[in-house]
């Protein structure tokens, strides 16, 4: 009875052990977040658009 027990226990707390750690997760998160803000400068923003507007034009004949 023992034994099954512990058996038991031992398949219930591998079970519930996360894949990642909260650290790595964290660490991951913040990489993230340092390369996302280094493309800030890259963005094309443009406070007062243009008038002159992308087009694509169709035509059949």
């Amino acid at each position: 009875m023992n034994n099954e027990r512990q058996t038991i226990v031992e398949l219930s707390n591998s079970q519930t052990k996360p894949a990642f750690s909260s650290f790595s997760v964290i660490v991951v998160f913040l990489a993230l977040v340092i390369i996302g803000m280094a493309f800030i400068p890259v963005l094309d923003v443009r406070f007062k658009p243009s008038r002159n507007l992308p087009q694509l034009s169709v035509q059949f004949s």
